[in-house]
This record gives C-alpha cells, structure tokens and sequence, in this order.
C-alpha cells in the first residue's frame, strides 16, 4: 500500500512538471502590457535545435517580427534586423516570424540578397504564433522584455537603434501603437464595414473616406449583389491621380464587366 502511494506521488509530479513546461494549446489574444505564456515554437532557420521556448532566452529581451516572402516592406527590413541583432545580441533576440511554410522559407532565405547570411532567427509556419499577436498587415512588430511582457506593438517604422536601446535599458520611446483591423472585409465598401466615422461624402456614387488606421493599402475590383465595385484604399492622394490618369482600374473594370 505505502508503494503504490509513493508511486502515485510520483506519477503526480511528473505530470505536473509535464504541464508546466507545456505551451497552452489554446491562448487568447495578447495586447500592450500582457504577459507572454512560455510559447514553444518549431520549424526553425538559423537556430541550432528543433524547438525553441521563450524560456530559453529568459535574460533576453525578445523582438518579433512578422513578415510573408511578399512583402517588400518586410524583406528590406532584414537588413536593419540583422544590424540590431549583431549590435544588441548579448540582451535582444529577434525571431522572425511567418506562417509560409518551411521549405518556402528555407529557399527563399538562400536565395534572397537580403535573407540570407542574416544572423536573427526564422519561424516558419507559424499560424498560431499569429492568432497570439492578431494582424493583417506586416511587417508586425512586437516588442516584449526579459520578463516576458508585451511592452510595444509597432509598425517596422520604430525599428532602429535607437528605440532598441531605450527599450532594452528600460526607458520609453515615442511610438504610434500599431492596432490593424483584423475584422475589416475586403470584399465589400467602406459602408458595407460600417466604419465608425462621419468623415466620408456621396460624390456620384464613390465614396471619399480618410486614412482608416489598421487596414491594409489595397486597390482592386470587387463583384457585390448590386453590381462591381472598386476599392482604393489608404493610398496617397496622388496615387489616386495616378489611377484616374492612367486608367489602370477603369481599363480593369470594364473588361471584367464584359467578361
């Protein structure tokens, strides 16, 4: 009786220590001044094992950079990543962070002058990571300290030495938190979202609206019940010029009308 009691202790402890070590399977979004859970991480480039857990870098300051093989903004980036990294790399880690899967990433990384021989580490197929640190648009910037909090969340426009210092010593930086409108439809107008503004007017049927912070610049057609659609959105007001000069939507837009 007394055995089966100490093994029974025994069993509990290992399953204990089992769930501690164990990344949650189901987290909710974080923000600006949550902590970040012990998040294991897998399909790692430029990192010597097959997994990696925050913990591993407990006396560290952690930079997460989330970026896609198609976008410029983000790749042109690594750069000035891998130039903080070497500078910074006894205090800050960066992970650069992608749900592309692996192989992907692995071939675009040998080949791209800007992605390969860079010293930060990639995490290819990352949805969940994602789903943690909701977004729509990269790069995605989220800066998180050697206690695992959630200090910033930027746009790749705060990423230099400068700030990297002043958050790695503690001290505030002027930014703009970055807060994207993951529940934006792209398919459908500005109305049809229901943005929240009265900043918009009917000038034959085309609506004017300003800069909505948190949705992407796209320009595209779109087919709704009450016929097409075309989107324009968060682009320089010259850039609109262009569009009206060149023709380039309306030449688009009739021949999907025709077709």
């Amino acid at each position: 009786m007394k055995l089966s009691i100490f093994l029974l202790a025994i069993l509990c402890q290992s399953i204990s220590a089992f769930a501690q070590t164990k990344p949650p399977s189901s987290i909710s979004p974080l923000a600006i001044g949550d902590r970040v859970p012990n998040l294991e991480m897998t399909n790692l480039i430029n990192y010597p094992s097959k997994t990696l857990r925050l913990s591993d870098f407990k006396d560290k300051h952690i930079l997460i950079d989330f970026w896609t093989t198609h976008c410029t903004p983000c790749v042109e980036l690594f750069a000035e990543l891998d130039s903080i990294q070497k500078q910074f790399k006894k205090d800050l880690v960066i992970l650069a962070v992608t749900h592309e899967k692996k192989e992907l990433v692995e071939a675009f990384v040998k080949k791209n002058k800007y992605a390969k021989n860079v010293s930060f580490i990639f995490v290819a197929d990352a949805r969940q990571i994602g789903k943690i640190f909701p977004h729509n648009i990269e790069p995605h910037d989220v800066w998180i300290n050697k206690g695992r909090t959630i200090e910033a969340v930027t746009s790749s426009a705060y990423i230099n030495a400068s700030n990297i210092e002043a958050f790695i010593k503690g001290k505030k930086f002027s930014y703009i938190p970055k807060n994207d409108n993951i529940l934006y439809d792209y398919d459908k107008d500005i109305e049809a979202n229901k943005t929240q503004s009265s900043a918009y007017f009917i000038v034959s049927k085309r609506t004017f609206h300003k800069f909505l912070p948190g949705v992407q610049t796209v320009a595209g057609i779109h087919n709704a019940d009450s016929g097409y659609f075309i989107t324009v959105l968060n682009y320089p007001i010259l850039q609109l010029y262009w569009f009206a000069l060149t023709e380039k939507l309306n030449n688009f837009f009739r021949q999907t009308v025709i077709e």
